[in-house]
């Protein structure tokens, strides 16, 4: 696997060493004719001349016949004062003939891998590389960095163009090939896992000596506000213990390294200006100016690549062009375990039952609920919950389990401390956290009146659903999203029914998801069914007036939506601004009337079939919009916003027109992206069939029981109500329906081409 084919590539590869080791610009440095004969490489330094023979051959003769000229070269040179050191490099290992006759002779005879180590120690660095953190990955069973013995479980890492699935040794050989690429993955994917992966497939060959170039892998994370790339590994080598940095400085200068980053958004704090997009933008671009260097210094072929959260930039663009990537970029997301995956995963921790519908497929959250055999725990008495009563259920036997750390504290406390820290983590950027140590004990005084003492506080720092991962001192971080949003509604619905205590929510910049939602109008129903609709309204118009909570009102909000079965919803004429929220459904449900949404980041949002009375949307950002094909097509109401991606309704309707497909077909791949790629908690049937002709209409109810004969769409009733959930461990299923549905074998579709 050497990267050169002829004599005079690898002539040129001694050349760029030598140049690395003597700080040599290119050019310097080269073939001479001295006395009518060729010198491969000849080296000036200020008080000495390198001079350098090549050769692919192993045998004595060779190594004989180029003694034969260096000596002479030499002694002419220090004749003249000047002294010479000689090299002999050989593309192997040197035999013991040649060996003892370059010693002989004074000459210094290396293969190239040796004389590579001259400008990095690559086994030191291998070796201690390993023992560092990387990135976020954590030991599932102990929540620590140390993952010996923990096996990587295989998942598809998917490139964005084609769809098509790599594996790890793929993505290797691509690096190899000098490839530069972007890992994109949602929180808990396996980003951190899979690029250690990557990196102990490349250290492999690297110590087989089937590659030239060393692998090293940096968390962007402890290079916070670093914009210098010698600084950087500089830094870097400290913190794993490599006593010689500026090799690492002068491997990468040499083209010798293959690059890996882990975390781009975890490169700094960003802090938020929700009214200028702009200064956002740019808060991201100087956050990952490091990233950018790196990409722009491995452009010569040594192989690259970068890893962070997929929704972190607005759109693709500003990822290329922060990030320093260009057309050739290929770009992988990270699947989730696909259903034999996840029983694989589990089976391998000890989980054998048959896994409910629910359960979500992100390899960080099932490790954690296999631990200790908590998963089975929550799944006794399972009677296919719609999710947010299944999140609910994993977060109630979580905290029976862990209240016994302290006295004081019941399972009741233990939750409510957990809430308390979900609101706290609202404050930051990701929503997720860090949770500061003095912000865990502050939690268990509002919780108990007592003060944690040395007995607790060790204690308090395992709580349930907090993870080590960001390896901030002290700090924790939520290792979920689904498990945090059913935290976050604690305080929410504790709000509805007493408005006029302080909900400390001032701060807060992301709102609850759909599963949050969802518990939050469940639980406020099931308090006062009738007057449940009023009392949110009520509140959230006290959170603004008397409390300034935007956030908070805009999840009483969504809540009050989802508690109504009316068409509208008046909220007085009120105005919400600044914050994060990760879905507005306007296709289904009441329309908010009399209010304004001002500077939101809005992750999925969805056009309404008919335009909105009273409902303003001002400089709002969204992530994907369904209903519009571009930001020219907002209507009046939607003023000075801008999209990312947009999923325009002809999207379904050109399916649907479609002649190439049976109607069976068109009919199943319509309700498959609305069930799977349009974000929410549940779709109602009515919403499945919305958009389609009578004939398209009719094939429905046949369909969906397909659908959950399938195992593909399970469904759970809530007040009342029948809603359609996908089946996570079955998305990688579908993805791969989507993209080929005539050439597809899936027993669905072919049962779907019937109906």
């Amino acid at each position: 696997m050497n990267p050169w084919t002829t004599g005079a590539e690898f002539e040129n590869e001694v050349r760029r060493i030598a140049r690395a080791l003597w700080g040599r610009f290119d050019g310097d440095g080269g073939a001479l004719i001295v006395d009518g004969r060729e010198r491969d490489c000849i080296f000036e330094t200020e008080d000495l001349t390198h001079y350098f023979e090549c050769t692919r051959m192993r045998t004595l003769d060779k190594v004989r016949d180029d003694a034969k000229k260096m000596v002479k070269y030499r002694d002419e040179r220090y004749k003249k004062g000047r002294m010479v050191k000689l090299w002999i490099i050989t593309e192997e290992e040197p035999t013991a003939d040649q060996r003892t006759e370059a010693q002989s002779k004074n000459i210094e005879i290396l293969s190239l891998s040796q004389f590579e180590r001259k400008i990095l120690d690559v086994d030191g660095y291998l070796e201690l590389r390993k023992n560092y953190p990387f990135g976020s990955a954590t030991n599932p069973d102990t929540d620590s960095h140390d993952l010996t013995g923990i096996e990587y479980q295989t998942m598809v890492i998917r490139d964005e163009v084609d769809g098509s699935g790599l594996s790890v040794k793929e993505v290797t050989n691509k690096l190899i090939a000098g490839e530069q690429m972007v890992l994109l993955g949602d929180y808990g994917m396996g980003k951190s896992v899979t690029l250690r992966e990557i990196f102990f497939e490349l250290r492999k060959r690297r110590s087989k000596g089937e590659i030239h170039r060393t692998p090293i892998l940096l968390n962007l994370r402890d290079h916070w506000g670093q914009r210098n790339v010698a600084e950087a590994l500089e830094r870097h080598a400290r913190y794993i213990g490599f006593t010689n940095p500026n090799q690492l400085v002068r491997a990468l200068y040499a083209g010798k390294l293959i690059v890996l980053l882990d975390g781009f958004d975890e490169a700094a704090s960003i802090q938020w200006t929700p009214r200028d997009p702009a200064r956002m933008r740019e808060a991201r671009r100087a956050a990952v100016v490091l990233a950018k260097k790196f990409s722009e210094l491995t452009k010569n072929g040594q192989g690259f690549i970068v890893a962070g959260r997929d929704h972190f930039f607005d759109n693709r663009r500003e990822m290329d062009s922060a990030l320093g990537l260009s057309d050739v970029t290929t770009r992988l997301t990270l699947d989730g375990f696909s259903l034999s995956e996840m029983r694989n995963y589990l089976r391998s921790r000890g989980f054998t039952d048959e896994l409910p519908d629910w359960l979500p497929n992100r390899p960080l959250l099932l490790g954690y609920l296999s631990r200790g055999n908590l998963l089975s725990e929550i799944l006794q008495g399972d009677d296919q919950s719609a999710p947010s009563r299944a999140w609910d259920n994993i977060v109630a036997k979580t905290c029976e389990r862990e209240a016994g750390i302290h006295e004081y504290l019941d399972a009741t406390s233990v939750r409510h401390i957990l809430e308390s820290l979900a609101s706290e983590a609202r404050v930051t950027a990701s929503g997720l956290g860090p949770i500061t140590e003095a912000q865990i004990f502050e939690a268990f005084r509002r919780s108990t009146g007592m003060e944690p003492d040395e007995a607790a506080r060790p204690l308090l720092m395992r709580l349930p659903g907090l993870s080590t991962r960001d390896q901030t001192d002290g700090g924790r971080i939520f290792l979920d999203d689904q498990l945090l949003d059913v935290l976050r509604a604690g305080d929410v619905i504790r709000f509805a029914l007493t408005p006029y205590e302080e909900p400390n929510a001032r701060r807060w910049r992301n709102c609850m998801g759909p599963v949050g939602v969802d518990l939050a109008t469940n639980k406020l129903r099931e308090a006062d069914d009738r007057a449940a609709t009023g009392r949110t309204t009520t509140a959230c118009a006290e959170a603004l007036r008397r409390w300034g909570a935007d956030m908070l009102a805009l999840d009483l909000v969504q809540v009050a939506r989802a508690t109504s079965n009316m068409d509208e919803i008046d909220f007085g004429g009120i105005t919400i601004k600044d914050g994060m929220l990760p879905l507005l459904d306007l296709g289904d449900g009441p329309i908010p009337k009399r209010l304004t949404l001002k500077s939101i980041m809005i992750g999925d949002f969805h056009a309404p079939e008919s335009a909105p009375t009273d409902l303003q949307i001002e400089d709002c950002l969204f992530e994907r919009v369904f209903g519009y094909d571009s930001a020219k097509s907002f209507p009046e109401w939607i003023k000075g916003c801008d999209g990312d991606i947009f999923d325009d309704v002809s999207t379904n309707a050109d399916i649907l027109r479609s002649t190439e497909m049976p109607i069976g077909i068109r009919v199943a791949l319509t309700m498959l992206r609305k069930l799977y790629f349009q974000r929410g908690n549940g779709r109602k049937e009515n919403a499945l069939s919305r958009g389609m002709g009578q004939e398209a209409q009719a094939k429905v109810r046949n369909l969906l029981a397909l659908l959950q004969s399938e195992g593909i769409a399970f469904t759970a009733t809530v007040r009342g109500t029948k809603l359609w959930h996908p089946v996570q461990g079955q998305r990688r299923r579908v993805q791969s329906m989507l993209e080929a549905p005539m050439n597809s074998s899936d027993p669905f579709l072919v049962r779907a081409r019937a109906v």
